[in-house]
Protein backbone atom coordinates (compact mmCIF):
# COMPACT_ATOMS: atom_id res chain seq x y z
CA UNK A 1 0.00 0.00 0.00
CA UNK A 2 2.64 2.26 0.94
CA UNK A 3 3.80 2.22 -2.80
CA UNK A 4 0.92 2.67 -4.20
CA UNK A 5 0.39 5.88 -1.76
CA UNK A 6 3.65 7.31 -2.63
CA UNK A 7 3.04 6.72 -6.63
CA UNK A 8 -0.19 8.44 -6.05
CA UNK A 9 1.22 11.68 -4.19
CA UNK A 10 4.40 11.76 -6.43
CA UNK A 11 2.47 11.11 -9.84
CA UNK A 12 4.02 14.12 -11.86
CA UNK A 13 0.80 15.34 -13.44
CA UNK A 14 0.40 18.60 -13.91
CA UNK A 15 -2.95 19.22 -11.58
CA UNK A 16 -4.00 16.15 -9.22
CA UNK A 17 -6.93 16.49 -7.17
CA UNK A 18 -6.79 16.03 -3.19
CA UNK A 19 -8.45 12.97 -2.68
CA UNK A 20 -6.78 11.06 0.33
CA UNK A 21 -4.74 7.93 -1.29
CA UNK A 22 -6.86 5.06 -1.00
CA UNK A 23 -6.28 2.77 2.47
CA UNK A 24 -6.10 -0.16 1.71
CA UNK A 25 -3.75 -2.65 0.18
CA UNK A 26 -4.51 -3.17 -3.95
CA UNK A 27 -4.11 -0.36 -6.71
CA UNK A 28 -7.44 0.87 -8.04
CA UNK A 29 -8.20 0.53 -11.76
CA UNK A 30 -11.39 2.02 -13.44
CA UNK A 31 -13.18 2.00 -16.50
CA UNK A 32 -16.56 2.77 -18.41
CA UNK A 33 -19.00 0.72 -19.37
CA UNK A 34 -22.48 1.13 -21.23
CA UNK A 35 -24.49 -1.84 -21.68
CA UNK A 36 -26.51 -2.08 -24.54
CA UNK A 37 -30.13 -0.53 -23.89
CA UNK A 38 -28.04 2.50 -22.20
CA UNK A 39 -27.10 1.66 -18.47
CA UNK A 40 -23.88 3.58 -17.97
CA UNK A 41 -21.91 2.46 -15.10
CA UNK A 42 -17.81 3.48 -14.13
CA UNK A 43 -16.56 0.39 -12.43
CA UNK A 44 -13.65 0.46 -9.97
CA UNK A 45 -11.78 -2.63 -8.93
CA UNK A 46 -8.43 -4.03 -7.70
CA UNK A 47 -5.38 -3.50 -9.85
CA UNK A 48 -1.89 -4.46 -10.02
CA UNK A 49 0.43 -1.63 -8.86
CA UNK A 50 0.80 0.23 -11.50
CA UNK A 51 4.32 0.55 -13.43
CA UNK A 52 3.91 3.36 -15.53
CA UNK A 53 1.56 2.04 -18.46
CA UNK A 54 -1.44 3.39 -17.48
CA UNK A 55 -2.59 7.14 -16.44
CA UNK A 56 -4.68 8.47 -13.74
CA UNK A 57 -8.37 9.27 -14.70
CA UNK A 58 -9.29 12.61 -15.04
CA UNK A 59 -12.35 13.48 -12.66
CA UNK A 60 -14.84 14.48 -15.10
CA UNK A 61 -15.47 12.43 -18.10
CA UNK A 62 -15.78 15.57 -20.30
CA UNK A 63 -15.67 18.85 -20.47
CA UNK A 64 -19.90 19.05 -20.95
CA UNK A 65 -20.54 18.28 -16.86
CA UNK A 66 -18.53 20.67 -15.39
CA UNK A 67 -21.06 23.06 -17.38
CA UNK A 68 -23.76 20.84 -16.12
CA UNK A 69 -22.66 21.26 -12.60
CA UNK A 70 -22.29 25.42 -13.08
CA UNK A 71 -25.84 25.02 -13.95
CA UNK A 72 -27.44 22.79 -11.43
CA UNK A 73 -25.66 25.34 -8.85
CA UNK A 74 -26.64 28.55 -10.67
CA UNK A 75 -29.23 29.42 -8.28
CA UNK A 76 -27.96 28.20 -5.01
CA UNK A 77 -26.17 31.50 -4.30
CA UNK A 78 -23.92 34.43 -5.17
CA UNK A 79 -20.46 33.23 -6.27
CA UNK A 80 -21.07 29.48 -6.35
CA UNK A 81 -19.95 29.35 -9.98
CA UNK A 82 -16.52 31.26 -9.20
CA UNK A 83 -15.65 29.15 -6.85
CA UNK A 84 -15.97 26.18 -9.18
CA UNK A 85 -13.57 27.32 -11.23
CA UNK A 86 -10.95 25.37 -9.76
CA UNK A 87 -11.81 22.35 -10.95
CA UNK A 88 -11.67 23.23 -14.74
CA UNK A 89 -8.14 22.27 -14.86
CA UNK A 90 -9.50 18.76 -14.55
CA UNK A 91 -7.58 17.04 -11.70
CA UNK A 92 -6.62 13.01 -11.73
CA UNK A 93 -8.40 10.95 -9.39
CA UNK A 94 -6.08 7.62 -7.91
CA UNK A 95 -7.43 4.87 -9.93
CA UNK A 96 -5.78 3.86 -13.40
CA UNK A 97 -8.03 4.05 -16.16
CA UNK A 98 -8.48 0.64 -17.94
CA UNK A 99 -5.57 -1.57 -15.93
CA UNK A 100 -6.46 -4.79 -15.53
CA UNK A 101 -8.53 -6.45 -12.78
CA UNK A 102 -5.99 -7.83 -10.06
CA UNK A 103 -4.30 -11.05 -10.24
CA UNK A 104 -1.44 -12.57 -8.41
CA UNK A 105 1.98 -12.68 -9.03
CA UNK A 106 1.86 -16.10 -10.22
CA UNK A 107 -1.33 -15.59 -12.65
CA UNK A 108 -3.90 -17.41 -11.01
CA UNK A 109 -6.54 -15.52 -8.89
CA UNK A 110 -7.49 -14.88 -5.35
CA UNK A 111 -10.92 -15.61 -4.01
CA UNK A 112 -13.70 -13.62 -6.06
CA UNK A 113 -14.44 -10.11 -5.41
CA UNK A 114 -17.50 -8.51 -3.01
CA UNK A 115 -19.54 -6.28 -5.28
CA UNK A 116 -20.52 -2.65 -4.20
CA UNK A 117 -23.39 -0.62 -6.11
CA UNK A 118 -23.32 3.09 -6.01
CA UNK A 119 -26.03 5.81 -6.51
CA UNK A 120 -24.88 9.47 -6.41
CA UNK A 121 -27.04 12.14 -5.24
CA UNK A 122 -29.13 14.66 -6.89
CA UNK A 123 -26.96 16.63 -9.81
CA UNK A 124 -23.88 14.26 -9.56
CA UNK A 125 -23.07 11.50 -12.17
CA UNK A 126 -20.94 8.78 -12.11
CA UNK A 127 -17.89 10.26 -10.97
CA UNK A 128 -18.60 12.55 -8.31
CA UNK A 129 -18.02 9.95 -5.49
CA UNK A 130 -14.69 8.93 -6.63
CA UNK A 131 -13.05 9.49 -3.33
CA UNK A 132 -15.13 6.58 -1.56
CA UNK A 133 -15.48 4.78 -4.43
CA UNK A 134 -11.40 4.40 -4.90
CA UNK A 135 -11.45 3.59 -1.48
CA UNK A 136 -13.63 0.68 -1.48
CA UNK A 137 -12.10 -0.78 -4.36
CA UNK A 138 -8.60 -0.24 -2.85
CA UNK A 139 -10.18 -3.08 -0.37
CA UNK A 140 -11.06 -5.47 -2.38
CA UNK A 141 -14.52 -4.60 -3.70
CA UNK A 142 -16.05 -4.10 -7.07
CA UNK A 143 -17.40 -1.19 -7.39
CA UNK A 144 -19.63 -0.43 -10.04
CA UNK A 145 -20.81 3.60 -9.99
CA UNK A 146 -24.10 3.84 -11.67
CA UNK A 147 -25.11 7.08 -13.94
CA UNK A 148 -28.63 7.20 -13.39
CA UNK A 149 -30.40 7.94 -16.53
CA UNK A 150 -33.68 9.65 -14.67
CA UNK A 151 -32.49 13.21 -15.52
CA UNK A 152 -31.51 13.78 -11.84
CA UNK A 153 -27.70 13.59 -12.93
CA UNK A 154 -26.74 17.13 -13.78
CA UNK A 155 -26.00 14.98 -17.22
CA UNK A 156 -26.20 11.62 -19.13
CA UNK A 157 -25.80 10.53 -22.36
CA UNK A 158 -26.89 8.08 -24.46
CA UNK A 159 -24.85 6.34 -27.53
CA UNK A 160 -26.67 6.51 -30.86
CA UNK A 161 -25.37 5.50 -34.88
CA UNK A 162 -24.28 9.18 -36.50
CA UNK A 163 -25.54 9.53 -40.09
CA UNK A 164 -24.37 6.79 -42.07
CA UNK A 165 -22.95 4.80 -39.03
CA UNK A 166 -24.19 1.06 -39.18
CA UNK A 167 -25.93 -0.23 -36.00
CA UNK A 168 -23.54 -1.82 -33.85
CA UNK A 169 -20.14 0.21 -34.78
CA UNK A 170 -20.13 1.54 -31.03
CA UNK A 171 -16.61 3.10 -32.24
CA UNK A 172 -18.26 5.22 -34.34
CA UNK A 173 -21.16 6.32 -32.49
CA UNK A 174 -22.01 9.69 -31.07
CA UNK A 175 -23.41 10.95 -27.69
CA UNK A 176 -27.00 12.14 -27.10
CA UNK A 177 -26.60 14.39 -24.14
CA UNK A 178 -29.58 13.81 -21.45
CA UNK A 179 -30.18 17.29 -18.91
CA UNK A 180 -30.87 17.29 -15.46
CA UNK A 181 -34.80 17.79 -15.08
CA UNK A 182 -35.53 20.63 -13.34
CA UNK A 183 -38.31 19.71 -10.39
CA UNK A 184 -41.64 20.95 -11.08
CA UNK A 185 -43.60 22.56 -7.72
CA UNK A 186 -45.43 19.61 -6.74
CA UNK A 187 -42.29 16.96 -7.23
CA UNK A 188 -42.84 14.01 -5.25
CA UNK A 189 -44.45 11.87 -8.31
CA UNK A 190 -41.30 12.82 -10.34
CA UNK A 191 -39.47 12.31 -7.36
CA UNK A 192 -41.00 8.88 -6.39
CA UNK A 193 -40.87 7.70 -10.14
CA UNK A 194 -37.36 8.78 -10.25
CA UNK A 195 -36.50 6.86 -6.98
CA UNK A 196 -37.92 3.69 -8.43
CA UNK A 197 -36.32 4.02 -12.19
CA UNK A 198 -32.40 4.42 -9.67
CA UNK A 199 -33.41 1.38 -8.39
CA UNK A 200 -34.34 -0.85 -11.34
CA UNK A 201 -31.11 0.45 -12.57
CA UNK A 202 -29.02 -0.28 -9.39
CA UNK A 203 -30.78 -4.36 -9.79
CA UNK A 204 -29.43 -3.67 -13.28
CA UNK A 205 -25.83 -3.01 -12.34
CA UNK A 206 -26.15 -5.81 -10.58
CA UNK A 207 -27.49 -8.47 -13.24
CA UNK A 208 -24.61 -6.76 -15.79
CA UNK A 209 -21.77 -7.83 -13.34
CA UNK A 210 -22.98 -11.46 -12.85
CA UNK A 211 -23.35 -11.53 -16.75
CA UNK A 212 -19.41 -10.44 -16.39
CA UNK A 213 -18.89 -13.02 -13.68
CA UNK A 214 -20.36 -15.52 -15.84
CA UNK A 215 -18.23 -14.58 -18.87
CA UNK A 216 -20.75 -13.51 -21.17
CA UNK A 217 -19.55 -11.18 -23.98
CA UNK A 218 -20.66 -7.66 -23.11
CA UNK A 219 -20.46 -5.28 -25.89
CA UNK A 220 -19.31 -1.57 -24.81
CA UNK A 221 -21.19 0.85 -26.09
CA UNK A 222 -18.30 3.68 -25.39
CA UNK A 223 -15.93 1.49 -27.63
CA UNK A 224 -12.79 0.92 -26.58
CA UNK A 225 -10.45 -2.63 -26.16
CA UNK A 226 -10.95 -3.30 -22.32
CA UNK A 227 -11.19 -6.74 -21.68
CA UNK A 228 -14.14 -7.39 -20.03
CA UNK A 229 -13.66 -11.23 -19.86
CA UNK A 230 -11.35 -11.06 -16.98
CA UNK A 231 -14.18 -10.40 -14.79
CA UNK A 232 -15.66 -14.15 -15.44
CA UNK A 233 -15.29 -15.77 -11.96
CA UNK A 234 -13.77 -13.54 -10.18
CA UNK A 235 -16.99 -11.60 -8.74
CA UNK A 236 -18.85 -13.06 -5.19
CA UNK A 237 -22.51 -12.55 -5.77
CA UNK A 238 -23.42 -13.99 -2.32
CA UNK A 239 -21.37 -10.85 -1.00
CA UNK A 240 -23.13 -7.75 -2.48
CA UNK A 241 -24.56 -4.45 -0.91
CA UNK A 242 -25.46 -0.81 -1.91
CA UNK A 243 -24.45 2.35 -0.84
CA UNK A 244 -25.50 6.39 -2.05
CA UNK A 245 -25.44 9.46 -1.18
CA UNK A 246 -28.79 11.49 -0.38
CA UNK A 247 -30.87 10.85 -3.42
CA UNK A 248 -28.75 7.64 -3.51
CA UNK A 249 -30.07 6.96 -0.07
CA UNK A 250 -33.25 6.87 -1.11
CA UNK A 251 -32.25 5.02 -3.95
CA UNK A 252 -30.24 2.32 -1.63
CA UNK A 253 -33.40 2.46 0.78
CA UNK A 254 -35.54 1.60 -2.38
CA UNK A 255 -33.35 -1.71 -3.57
CA UNK A 256 -32.77 -3.03 -0.50
CA UNK A 257 -36.60 -3.20 0.16
CA UNK A 258 -37.08 -5.16 -3.26
CA UNK A 259 -34.09 -7.03 -4.04
CA UNK A 260 -33.18 -9.35 -1.06
CA UNK A 261 -29.53 -10.56 -3.50
CA UNK A 262 -28.10 -7.04 -1.57
CA UNK A 263 -27.56 -8.22 1.87
CA UNK A 264 -27.00 -5.01 3.31
CA UNK A 265 -26.82 -1.11 2.68
CA UNK A 266 -25.35 2.31 3.76
CA UNK A 267 -27.18 5.39 3.27
CA UNK A 268 -24.83 8.68 3.34
CA UNK A 269 -27.02 11.89 4.30
CA UNK A 270 -30.19 10.34 3.16
CA UNK A 271 -32.71 12.47 1.39
CA UNK A 272 -36.27 10.04 2.62
CA UNK A 273 -38.68 12.41 0.76
CA UNK A 274 -38.80 10.48 -2.68
CA UNK A 275 -39.73 7.28 -0.50
CA UNK A 276 -43.66 6.51 -0.60
CA UNK A 277 -45.05 5.99 2.57
CA UNK A 278 -45.95 1.96 1.40
CA UNK A 279 -42.05 1.26 2.30
CA UNK A 280 -42.05 2.40 5.65
CA UNK A 281 -45.16 0.00 6.20
CA UNK A 282 -42.93 -3.21 4.43
CA UNK A 283 -39.66 -2.01 5.84
CA UNK A 284 -36.55 -3.41 4.82
CA UNK A 285 -35.45 -6.96 5.93
CA UNK A 286 -31.70 -6.24 5.29
CA UNK A 287 -29.10 -4.57 7.48
CA UNK A 288 -28.66 -0.92 7.01
CA UNK A 289 -26.68 2.38 8.27
CA UNK A 290 -27.75 5.85 7.99
CA UNK A 291 -24.47 8.21 8.12
CA UNK A 292 -26.05 11.73 8.45
CA UNK A 293 -23.55 15.20 7.87
CA UNK A 294 -24.16 17.56 11.12
CA UNK A 295 -25.52 20.50 9.37
CA UNK A 296 -27.96 18.87 6.38
CA UNK A 297 -30.46 17.27 8.05
CA UNK A 298 -34.04 18.36 9.57
CA UNK A 299 -36.51 17.24 11.65
CA UNK A 300 -39.47 15.48 8.88
CA UNK A 301 -36.35 13.75 7.45
CA UNK A 302 -34.87 12.24 10.52
CA UNK A 303 -38.32 10.96 11.70
CA UNK A 304 -38.99 9.02 8.57
CA UNK A 305 -35.30 7.66 9.23
CA UNK A 306 -36.48 6.50 12.67
CA UNK A 307 -39.33 5.06 11.41
CA UNK A 308 -36.89 2.11 10.18
CA UNK A 309 -34.17 2.17 12.56
CA UNK A 310 -34.29 -0.97 14.98
CA UNK A 311 -33.95 -1.78 18.29
CA UNK A 312 -30.63 -3.40 19.75
CA UNK A 313 -30.95 -7.34 19.64
CA UNK A 314 -30.42 -9.94 22.23
CA UNK A 315 -26.58 -9.87 21.35
CA UNK A 316 -26.52 -5.83 21.61
CA UNK A 317 -26.46 -5.00 18.00
CA UNK A 318 -28.74 -3.28 15.87
CA UNK A 319 -29.02 -4.07 12.18
CA UNK A 320 -30.35 -0.53 11.62
CA UNK A 321 -28.97 2.26 12.88
CA UNK A 322 -28.05 5.84 12.40
CA UNK A 323 -24.85 7.65 13.37
CA UNK A 324 -23.98 11.60 12.53
CA UNK A 325 -20.50 12.99 12.21
CA UNK A 326 -19.55 15.73 14.19
CA UNK A 327 -18.95 19.16 12.10
CA UNK A 328 -19.84 18.12 8.73
CA UNK A 329 -21.75 18.99 5.92
CA UNK A 330 -24.02 17.53 3.06
CA UNK A 331 -21.01 18.11 0.54
CA UNK A 332 -18.66 16.50 3.16
CA UNK A 333 -19.37 12.64 1.74
CA UNK A 334 -18.54 14.00 -2.04
CA UNK A 335 -15.66 14.80 -3.62
CA UNK A 336 -16.39 18.53 -3.46
CA UNK A 337 -13.84 19.20 -0.69
CA UNK A 338 -10.97 17.82 -2.72
CA UNK A 339 -11.66 18.75 -6.59
CA UNK A 340 -13.63 22.40 -5.73
CA UNK A 341 -11.82 23.15 -2.18
CA UNK A 342 -12.65 26.61 -2.60
CA UNK A 343 -16.21 26.47 -3.05
CA UNK A 344 -16.48 23.54 -0.30
CA UNK A 345 -15.03 26.17 2.01
CA UNK A 346 -17.22 29.35 1.07
CA UNK A 347 -20.34 27.57 1.04
CA UNK A 348 -20.20 25.03 3.62
CA UNK A 349 -19.81 25.03 7.26
CA UNK A 350 -17.91 22.24 7.55
CA UNK A 351 -15.81 22.55 11.19
CA UNK A 352 -14.29 18.93 10.88
CA UNK A 353 -11.19 18.51 8.99
CA UNK A 354 -12.22 16.90 5.61
CA UNK A 355 -9.32 14.55 5.43
CA UNK A 356 -10.46 13.25 8.96
CA UNK A 357 -13.77 13.03 8.34
CA UNK A 358 -12.77 11.29 5.35
CA UNK A 359 -11.13 8.63 7.15
CA UNK A 360 -14.05 8.58 10.15
CA UNK A 361 -16.44 8.29 7.42
CA UNK A 362 -14.40 5.19 6.01
CA UNK A 363 -13.80 3.56 9.16
CA UNK A 364 -17.81 3.31 9.74
CA UNK A 365 -18.53 2.03 6.41
CA UNK A 366 -15.82 -0.57 6.18
CA UNK A 367 -16.60 -1.56 9.85
CA UNK A 368 -20.29 -1.91 9.03
CA UNK A 369 -19.27 -4.08 5.71
CA UNK A 370 -17.04 -6.18 7.96
CA UNK A 371 -19.84 -7.22 10.08
CA UNK A 372 -23.28 -6.87 8.23
CA UNK A 373 -21.65 -8.20 4.27
CA UNK A 374 -18.08 -9.84 5.10
CA UNK A 375 -19.18 -11.95 8.39
CA UNK A 376 -15.55 -11.01 9.93
CA UNK A 377 -15.65 -12.83 13.35
CA UNK A 378 -13.72 -10.28 14.73
CA UNK A 379 -16.63 -7.41 13.97
CA UNK A 380 -18.89 -9.51 15.18
CA UNK A 381 -19.16 -9.04 19.04
CA UNK A 382 -18.27 -4.65 20.27
CA UNK A 383 -16.63 -2.95 17.68
CA UNK A 384 -16.33 0.81 19.22
CA UNK A 385 -17.06 2.61 16.07
CA UNK A 386 -20.07 0.99 15.10
CA UNK A 387 -21.66 0.79 18.47
CA UNK A 388 -20.54 3.77 20.05
CA UNK A 389 -18.72 1.62 23.05
CA UNK A 390 -15.31 2.77 24.98
CA UNK A 391 -12.91 3.51 22.29
CA UNK A 392 -15.63 5.11 19.86
CA UNK A 393 -14.47 7.76 17.73
CA UNK A 394 -14.73 11.60 19.21
CA UNK A 395 -16.14 12.79 16.00
CA UNK A 396 -19.59 10.38 15.68
CA UNK A 397 -22.71 11.07 17.63
CA UNK A 398 -24.49 7.98 18.18
CA UNK A 399 -27.75 8.86 16.96
CA UNK A 400 -28.82 12.42 15.80
CA UNK A 401 -28.44 16.18 16.82
CA UNK A 402 -32.45 16.89 15.21
CA UNK A 403 -35.41 16.84 17.40
CA UNK A 404 -37.04 14.73 15.26
CA UNK A 405 -39.68 13.93 17.85
CA UNK A 406 -41.78 17.31 17.22
CA UNK A 407 -41.42 16.69 13.21
CA UNK A 408 -44.40 17.08 11.57
CA UNK A 409 -46.44 13.80 9.57
CA UNK A 410 -45.48 13.97 6.20
CA UNK A 411 -47.83 11.51 3.83
CA UNK A 412 -45.60 12.30 0.31
CA UNK A 413 -48.84 13.65 -1.12
CA UNK A 414 -47.80 16.98 -1.07
CA UNK A 415 -44.99 19.26 -1.23
CA UNK A 416 -45.06 20.52 2.40
CA UNK A 417 -41.73 18.19 2.89
CA UNK A 418 -39.18 20.08 1.75
CA UNK A 419 -37.17 19.55 -1.45
CA UNK A 420 -33.51 18.66 -1.40
CA UNK A 421 -33.15 22.18 -3.45
CA UNK A 422 -34.54 24.42 -0.59
CA UNK A 423 -32.35 22.55 1.94
CA UNK A 424 -29.21 23.00 0.04
CA UNK A 425 -30.42 26.54 -0.51
CA UNK A 426 -31.15 26.73 3.63
CA UNK A 427 -27.46 25.49 4.89
CA UNK A 428 -24.47 25.97 2.28
CA UNK A 429 -25.06 29.64 1.70
CA UNK A 430 -23.27 31.03 4.17
CA UNK A 431 -20.14 32.75 4.87
CA UNK A 432 -16.79 32.20 7.13
CA UNK A 433 -18.85 33.48 10.36
CA UNK A 434 -21.97 31.75 9.70
CA UNK A 435 -24.14 34.59 8.58
CA UNK A 436 -26.53 34.41 5.79
CA UNK A 437 -24.72 35.79 2.61
CA UNK A 438 -26.84 38.25 1.03
CA UNK A 439 -28.65 37.75 -1.86
CA UNK A 440 -27.95 40.86 -4.08
CA UNK A 441 -24.81 40.09 -5.91
CA UNK A 442 -22.70 42.96 -5.92
CA UNK A 443 -21.24 44.30 -9.47
CA UNK A 444 -17.95 43.45 -8.96
CA UNK A 445 -19.08 39.34 -8.08
CA UNK A 446 -21.39 39.91 -11.41
CA UNK A 447 -18.63 40.29 -13.26
CA UNK A 448 -16.51 37.60 -11.64
CA UNK A 449 -19.20 35.43 -12.36
CA UNK A 450 -18.91 36.53 -15.92
CA UNK A 451 -15.28 36.36 -16.51
CA UNK A 452 -15.47 32.72 -15.03
CA UNK A 453 -17.92 31.91 -18.23
CA UNK A 454 -15.89 32.92 -20.34
CA UNK A 455 -12.90 30.81 -19.13
CA UNK A 456 -15.19 27.98 -19.24
CA UNK A 457 -15.42 28.15 -22.76
CA UNK A 458 -11.57 29.10 -23.37
CA UNK A 459 -10.85 25.68 -21.11
CA UNK A 460 -13.13 23.70 -23.25
CA UNK A 461 -11.81 24.68 -26.42
CA UNK A 462 -8.07 24.14 -25.56
CA UNK A 463 -8.80 21.09 -23.82
CA UNK A 464 -11.06 19.54 -26.95
CA UNK A 465 -8.26 20.64 -28.96
CA UNK A 466 -5.65 19.08 -26.85
CA UNK A 467 -7.45 15.91 -26.84
CA UNK A 468 -8.78 15.47 -30.15
CA UNK A 469 -7.23 12.57 -30.77
CA UNK A 470 -8.41 10.72 -27.34
CA UNK A 471 -11.32 12.51 -26.77
CA UNK A 472 -13.40 13.19 -29.03
CA UNK A 473 -16.56 15.21 -27.90
CA UNK A 474 -18.92 12.33 -29.64
CA UNK A 475 -16.74 9.15 -28.32
CA UNK A 476 -15.79 9.76 -25.01
CA UNK A 477 -12.85 7.83 -23.65
CA UNK A 478 -13.01 5.37 -26.53
CA UNK A 479 -9.54 3.79 -25.28
CA UNK A 480 -11.19 2.71 -21.82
Amino acid sequence: MAAAVEGWKSSGLIKVAGIPAPSGQYQVGCTDLMQEGGLLVRLFYPTNEGNGEYQYTPSRPHPKYTKALFEFFEEKGPGIKSSLINGLLNPRIPALSGAPLFTTTDGHSDDPFPILVYSHGLGGHRSTYCAICCDMASHGYVVGAVEHKDQSACLTFNRVPGPGVPDGEYDRYVNEWVPYLNKPKFEFPLRNRQVQQRSEEVRKTLDLLQLLNDGDEIRNMMGGDFDFSQFQGRLNLDLVAVMGHSFGGATTIQTLSEDQRFKCGICLDCWMFPLHRDLYGRGVDQPFMFINSFEFQWAENVSSMMKLVKPVDETGISKCFLVTLKGTTHFTQTDAPYIVPTFYKKFNSASLDKYISFSVNSELCHSFFKRFLLADPSYQGCVPILDGTDGASEHVLYGTNINWQEAKENDNTSNENPGLEELVDKKQVVDEDGREIKQQVKEEEKQVIEEDKEQVVEEDVKEDKDTKQDMKDDNIQSKM
